[in-house]
């Protein structure tokens, strides 16, 4: 019995070890977006494992994509690890995660820039964002194939589920994200008081009542979609109109006929997206009353 405890115990450090070594060379990888740190590592013989009070400061490519604040943190109470496989050179072959009170700070200095851009979370009345997500990593050599899967959601903001197919490789995304080419998405999306907070600011900018403030919405929408010439479909600029007058579930899909390379997208204009992308929008029926 002895004997079998010290073997448990050499084992468990032994895989604690190639563990720690395996998320230093991942972190190393993706330094180019920012900086993995936290406190603690617990990894089972049968190859699951939680990282304790994980903290990810963006920098570089991340911090610019975000528009993030120099200082600005992202912390996780609990990064469970369902399933991590590397390959026979170390690469990611696999990995789920699950991102237990997932915090990210708002402030009004952290939101997107342009004339049309929407207002911060933070002037729509979140300091921080408290949410739950789930991710599925999975590289496909042989195709040259990265999906990525997923949910991410808040009680009081918004559920979002996405499947993504991109030609790329683990090693493409953290050194070349330019290169990586768009196969196929879908992201369904489900308001809890997000677009409700976001509708009332507008009511309030717009100087409507809250009844009218989807149809103002709705014309600026057609606005400029007729100034950009953008060309969709009639049923997705339907469903759209719907979805603004009365937020609820949707679906956006992404289904170029041909594979897009995103470092292409800015060599056409932003009317000609929809067909190149293979774009729809669709409504889903509303989830039940939380």
């Amino acid at each position: 019995m002895l004997l079998l405890g010290l073997l448990a115990a050499g084992a468990q450090w032994w895989l604690l070890r190639e563990a720690e070594r395996s998320l230093q060379r991942i972190a190393y990888q993706w330094q180019g977006y920012g900086t993995l740190r936290y406190e603690r590592l617990w990894f089972n013989l049968w190859g699951t494992g939680v990282l304790y009070d994980v903290s990810f400061h963006p920098n570089g490519l991340m911090q610019g994509m975000l528009g993030t604040p120099l200082d600005y943190r992202i912390s996780v109470g609990e990064v469970r690890i369902d399933d991590l496989d590397l390959g026979d050179d170390r690469s990611l072959q696999r990995v789920r995660l699950r991102l237990i009170d997932l915090d990210l700070p708002m402030s009004d200095g952290y939101r997107l820039r342009g004339r049309n851009a929407p207002p911060s979370l933070a002037t729509l009345g979140y300091s921080s964002l408290r949410l739950q997500a789930a991710l599925d990593v999975r590289a496909l050599a042989d195709a040259g194939l990265l999906l990525v899967g997923g949910d991410i959601g808040g009680d009081d903001s918004a559920y979002l589920r996405f499947d993504l197919q991109l030609d790329a490789t683990p090693s493409q995304l953290a050194r070349a994200p330019d290169q990586i080419g768009l196969r196929k998405l879908r992201l369904d999306f489900e308001d809890r008081g997000l677009m409700q907070r976001y509708q009332d600011r507008r009511a309030a900018e717009l100087q409507v009542d809250r009844e009218q403030v989807g149809e103002a919405i709705v014309r600026l929408l057609d606005q400029r979609a007729r100034r950009e010439r953008w060309r969709w479909d009639a049923g997705s600029a339907a469903a759209l109109r719907s979805f603004v007058r009365a937020p609820g579930a949707c679906r956006i899909t992404l289904d170029p006929p041909d594979t897009v390379l995103l470092r292409n997208l800015n060599l056409y204009s932003v009317g000609d997206w929809p067909p190149l992308l293979g774009f729809r929008f669709e409504r889903l029926p509303d989830a039940a009353p939380r």
